[in-house]
């Protein structure tokens, strides 16, 4: 059961101080639990690896 007024989905995004600008990787629906072998985690990890940015 989802909490009242929450979303379904989730928004990955990744943040660029230089720039301040913010880059959408995914929406996911709110059930996705982000395993490592998963294809949309995959996914989302190549898309903030091609945006150069640094891994914290």
């Amino acid at each position: 059961m989802e909490p009242k007024g929450s979303l379904r989905y989730r928004i990955v995004y990744a943040y660029e101080p230089g720039t301040l600008q913010f880059h959408v990787l995914a929406i996911v629906h709110r059930d996705f639990n982000y395993e490592t072998d998963h294809e949309i985690t995959q996914r989302i990890r190549k898309a903030y690896n091609e945006l150069g940015l640094s891994i914290h």
